[in-house]
């Protein structure tokens, strides 16, 4: 089974997680608001249940969504990452099956770095394509 995942520990990390906040060897990972353009592409629903932020890993920014409603795994660690392991979570926080629940992963089982979106459909409207997404660039 291929996943895509954010690596956010490495080997000799240790990796935290407090109240939906990361924290990677200590130090409190960044987060700022997300512009709203980020979001056109969700559904209105998607908009009003979840709180948007930029993360900053490193020299690093992406957009992690979180579910406020939804039971999640907010809280866990400190875990220290072993040598040639990694740390992977999923920037929709609360809706995904990561390191968190499947522990770390090899550095031989990672194949490569997603770069773009070559489909996406709409969940919430019968699979309709959308196809402003189609062939876009990831950050």
């Amino acid at each position: 089974m291929r996943l895509v995942k954010r690596v956010v520990g490495t080997p000799g990390d240790t990796v935290e997680m407090r109240g939906d906040v990361l924290f990677i060897n200590g130090a409190r990972q960044g987060y700022t608001s997300l512009p709203s353009p980020a979001t056109r592409d969700l559904s209105a629903s998607e908009r009003n249940q979840a709180v948007f932020a930029k993360e900053t890993l490193g020299t690093r920014q992406h957009a992690v969504m979180l579910l406020p409603n939804r039971p999640a795994l907010r809280d866990f660690g400190p875990v220290r990452v072993p040598a040639e392991s990694y740390f992977m979570m999923g920037d929709n926080r609360d809706n995904s099956n990561d390191s968190r629940f499947f522990g770390f992963v090899s550095a031989r089982e990672i194949v490569g770095q997603a770069k773009g979106v070559f489909v996406s459909a709409d969940l919430d409207h019968r699979l309709q394509p959308r196809f402003n997404r189609f062939f876009s660039r990831l950050d």
